[in-house]
């Protein structure tokens, strides 16, 4: 004996729910990255150009002139090994950067 009809449509209406629950939930998450990029560039052009307006992730290659990263890591490393993390520090205090923000 085949299967009821009723199951039979249920089971084709719940597929087809499915497919569109994917869809708007594709829709959303392109929509939550569309705004996020709108929020970014509005920020961008609000900037006032002081360092503490500038947002949490920056081109940090701009704040150095050319070379200028090299010379100060192998400024550090002419007192003896260091890490990753020393070395760091050593760029940041020597361009007299907050130290203690996480996101640099």
């Amino acid at each position: 004996m085949g299967e009821i009809r009723t199951v039979t449509t249920l089971r084709s209406k719940r597929e087809e729910i499915i497919a569109s629950i994917k869809l708007y939930e594709d829709r959303i998450k392109q929509a939550r990255a569309d705004l996020s990029h709108i929020a970014a560039s509005i920020k961008i052009f609000e900037a006032s150009g002081e360092t503490g307006d500038m947002p949490r992730y920056v081109d940090v290659y701009r704040l150095y002139r050319r070379g200028e990263q090299m010379a100060l890591c192998k400024e550090a490393l002419a007192t003896g090994p260091k890490s990753t993390r020393e070395m760091a520090l050593h760029v940041m205090e020597a361009k007299g950067l907050d130290t203690g923000d996480n996101v640099l």
